[in-house]
């Protein structure tokens, strides 16, 4: 009996292995078969014939021979016919994702970059890049520079301000940051862009490098295009506080009073409490 139950879980043993040999050489075959589909895809007319054998291939890739990431090269060959195609840039973003490809997965999203047009794209695009570089490749001063250029096409974003600012407390690399701030108010800027940016410089200059005198100036080019601008006054009276710049601070009260009763809000805009008796 011994013997018998032996040599059937020999014959079992065998013709398992034999079924995992023919299922490697199906899928030696399958994957034989893609290469082969994927070159003569090549000598198709037509852009959309093309893109469409290759989307195919890659779907033949992931499905029958439930090899997804062999069907890169496919997808690399749409976005060379398409650079903008849509459904070939979501599969190989989960793909490098899945296999944690972190530069292929940059490469992708920087490619994309210039070849769009559309800057609201071009930005999210970049805190992607930005997120891989900082989490999985661990280089903030890499995930820094992305989002630097993504703080050139929208200097009003708050987002991305946000998270240079975190970077550049990181990083210390305020230079850069200022430097791209200065180079953008040298230049022709909208109105409510130029604000934004001297808003940003003061807050930087004032509160993470306790620069006050640096950032005073900025507040006033604020007030220069907007006088009535009440968020500005108040950054400088605080501005004023800080440096102790007593007399000043009177003038930027006085003035702030005289905004608010012109606007109507004059109960609840002029902070006359913040001088403290020893001020006085």
């Amino acid at each position: 009996t011994g013997y018998i139950g032996r040599r059937a879980a020999l014959q079992m043993k065998r013709a398992k292995s034999i079924e995992r040999r023919a299922e490697g050489m199906l899928a030696q075959k399958k994957g034989l078969l893609r290469n082969a589909e994927e070159k003569r895809s090549l000598v198709l007319e037509g852009t959309d014939a093309k893109v469409s054998e290759l989307l195919a291939i890659a779907a033949s890739w992931a499905d029958d021979v439930e090899s997804p990431e062999r069907g890169t090269s496919a997808l690399d060959r749409v976005i060379d016919l398409e650079p903008l195609h849509a459904q070939a840039f979501e599969k190989l973003e989960q793909i490098h994702r899945d296999l944690e490809s972190w530069q292929p997965l940059v490469d992708l999203y920087i490619a994309r970059v210039e070849a769009s047009e559309e800057d609201a794209e071009r930005i999210d695009l970049l805190h992607r890049a930005a997120g891989v570089y900082e989490k999985y490749q661990e280089s903030p001063p890499e995930a820094f520079q992305a989002l630097l250029i993504a703080w050139g096409l929208d200097f009003t974003s708050e987002r991305t301000a946000g998270e240079l600012e975190r970077l550049a407390v990181l990083t210390q690399d305020w230079n850069s940051l200022l430097n791209t701030a200065h180079e953008a108010l040298q230049g022709e800027l909208e109105e409510d862009v130029r604000i934004a940016v001297c808003r940003y410089c003061a807050r930087w200059y004032g509160v993470n490098l306790q620069r006050e005198e640096y950032a005073i100036p900025y507040i006033q080019q604020i007030l220069k295009l907007d006088p009535s601008n009440l968020g500005a006054m108040r950054e400088l009276v605080e501005l004023h506080r800080v440096s102790k710049s007593w007399d000043k601070m009177v003038q930027d009260l006085s003035r702030m009073l005289e905004i608010a009763v012109g606007s109507g809000r004059g109960r609840s805009a002029a902070p006359c409490g913040v001088l403290d008796d020893h001020a006085v």
